[in-house]
């Protein structure tokens, strides 16, 4: 068995971030407050990339304008909302064990009305909510006229992605209108244990 990414070394784990195309300096993460996201594995430690974190990863920071005034200027250069399928909230939900909160409405919401929600067992209740429910806080994030200007001048580049765990990330290609796994990082941590 692999160890972990997060297990890289640090020398690895810098260039990591850059393989998916992200200046972690010039990224602002939203993700949810009740996960240890893999961002050190991914060269995106807190101390060189900004990580907020809410209890839906939504853009709640709107009440005091926090995320608007970085948005405001070219220091932020990647947004990547940042959902997981271990969340607490997520299980929850899909054991319909407690009723949503939040934006978590909102994409119960959604799923119940496209997909055949009763029918799924909890884990595939959880994965359709993780990346739903990251494709619907993206939206938010790209409803922002601020947001809208700067991607259409390309210094804004929108990312949705959810984590199965600390060697699994899944990324939204607006092409394919897909989730794939973002296989860069995982593939380079395993070639290095191989060699």
């Amino acid at each position: 068995m692999n160890a972990p990414i997060a297990d890289a070394p640090l020398s690895l784990r810098r260039t990591l971030a850059s393989d998916l195309g992200i200046v972690p300096e010039r990224t602002l993460v939203l993700a949810e407050a009740d996960h240890d996201l893999p961002l050190d594995a991914l060269g995106l430690n807190e101390g060189r990339c900004l990580v907020v974190r809410s209890s839906s990863c939504s853009l709640g920071l709107d009440r005091h304008g926090f995320a608007e005034r970085l948005l405001q200027g070219e220091l932020v250069h990647d947004v990547v909302v940042w959902t997981h399928t271990g969340s607490a909230t997520l299980h929850a939900i899909a054991r319909e064990e407690s009723a949503p909160e939040g934006a978590f409405v909102e994409t119960l919401r959604f799923v119940r009305e496209r997909y055949d929600w009763d029918q799924l067992d909890e884990q595939a209740r959880v994965e359709l909510l993780a990346q739903e429910h990251a494709l619907l806080q993206l939206e938010r994030v790209w409803a922002l006229p601020l947001v809208q200007l700067r991607r259409k001048a390309g210094q804004l580049q929108l990312h949705a992605w959810v984590s199965d765990g600390p060697e699994q990330l899944w990324g939204y290609d607006f092409q394919t209108e897909q989730f794939s796994e973002l296989s860069t990082a995982a593939e380079r941590w395993k070639l290095a244990q191989s060699a």
